[in-house]
């Protein structure tokens, strides 16, 4: 018998594993996410483990997965989050995972309503519009330019996966548990079709009358409909979260992602918000600290006189496109600079965008694990940073291609001070 102490679930960056945090914190769990494999949560606790396998070279993903699944051999894995574009080795990662746990078929669904993925005849849209006809196509690290998600599991090292053709919405729950047994009855993983929460919580109670051992694997959406229809091993909860007033006080952003949403979020906070930003350019990479202290101390000035302030990386197509070395670099600079704001006790909020920028300023602040406090919006996780010395801050990170163009005004409305109206 599994102990709720030993429930983990494992992410492939650190965006996606507070992804999961916040949307179970939300539904009234305790959970704390982190890097080290060694972490054991408490009785009350879920831990959410972030491989940072999604920019591996692809010879080291097997080896880190691995790794991982041997330190956590005597837990119990609640779910697999992947990216809800597909995006990353994500079918090296369930090679691995499905050798080792072959009592576990696979219930495998990216769709993420909130966010606008969704999966129709075993092919992945986002708002509507086939993957590889949007910005993730595109995407500097990981171009996304096939449609069917078979195909994309296979191109990533992947094993068999069997695209479930039912449709949720008209199926009855016979039918939904006799097309997965199908399906598992001649592959590990089960592709299943979904365009709302409802849909998925349909396959999740098909999955677990089928198999009581199922894995689910995709985004925050299938990680939501499996809590709420009691397909988790922990069912240890606390008090559902209360909305309650957060301090206000600076408000620091540090974008790093180079996803057109992110940026248009970023071009609303200059344009709207009277945000001022300012950026890190690549071809200043190979600078010392030291020569950066001129555009640190303009962002302290500009927290300590409006309190929000922006620290910017380059965007491709500015000059140039950026690859994954110079965005990795560019990535460790904005959390280099960001840190040493926080170590002066200037920021109160630290808002990010992109899981490499977040763990890059855990990694500047040495800081290794954190405590999920909320979801404030769909894939925006809030969670408390304690920082030795300093107060606890409040860090919002969000994956580059979620939310809405006005974000950043609702990040301020509720931990900043919104000083002008909207034009």
């Amino acid at each position: 018998m599994i102990e709720t102490s030993d429930s983990w679930f494992l992410a492939d960056d650190f965006s996606g594993a507070l992804e999961v945090g916040a949307v179970w914190r939300q539904l009234g769990h305790s959970v704390e996410v982190g890097f080290d494999a060694s972490r054991r949560s408490s009785d009350e606790t879920i831990f959410g483990l972030s491989s940072e396998s999604r920019n591996l070279d692809t010879s080291e993903v097997a080896g880190r997965i691995a790794e991982v699944l041997d330190k956590f051999s005597n837990r119990w894995l609640e779910y697999k989050k992947i990216d809800s574009t597909m995006r990353g080795p994500i079918g090296l990662e369930l090679s691995v995972i499905v050798g080792r746990m072959q009592d576990r078929p696979v219930l495998f669904a990216p769709t993420n309503p909130d966010a606008g993925r969704t999966v129709l005849n075993g092919c992945l849209y986002v708002d509507g519009v086939l993957v590889s006809e949007t910005a993730f196509a595109s995407d500097p690290t990981f171009p996304v330019r096939e449609n069917r998600i078979s195909r994309l599991i296979a191109e990533s090292g992947g094993p068999k996966a069997i695209e479930v053709e039912v449709n949720p919405s008209l199926a009855r729950p016979m039918e939904l548990e006799e097309a997965l047994a199908a399906a598992w009855a001649v592959a590990p993983i089960a592709i299943v079709d979904a365009a709302s929460l409802e849909d998925l919580e349909g396959w999740a109670r098909a999955a677990r009358s089928v198999s009581m051992n199922f894995l689910g694997c995709g985004s925050g959406g299938l990680a939501r409909a499996m809590d709420r229809t009691g397909c988790l091993k922990n069912r240890t909860q606390r008090s559902r979260v209360i909305d309650a007033p957060k301090p206000k006080g600076s408000v620091l952003f540090v974008v790093g992602s180079a996803h057109p949403n992110s940026r248009d979020q970023l071009a609303f906070g200059e344009s709207q918000l009277q945000l001022k930003s300012e950026v890190v350019m690549s071809e200043d990479l190979s600078r010392t600290s030291d020569e950066d202290s001129d555009l640190e101390d303009r962002v302290a000035s500009e927290l300590q006189r409006s309190g929000k302030a922006g620290i910017v990386s380059e965007a491709p197509g500015r000059s140039r496109l950026i690859d994954f070395s110079t965005a990795a670099l560019m990535a460790d600079r904005l959390g280099e600079i960001a840190s040493r704001l926080i170590m002066r006790g200037l920021v109160h909020a630290l808002f990010v965008t992109g899981g490499e920028t977040a763990r890059a300023v855990m990694d500047a602040l040495e800081a290794r694990f954190l405590s999920l406090d909320e979801e404030l919006l769909p894939g925006v996780a809030v969670a408390s940073l304690s920082i030795p010395g300093r107060s606890d801050i409040a860090l919002i990170v969000k994956p580059g291609g979620f939310g809405e163009t006005d974000l950043f005004q609702h990040v301020l409305s509720r931990f900043g001070v919104l000083e002008n109206k909207i034009k």
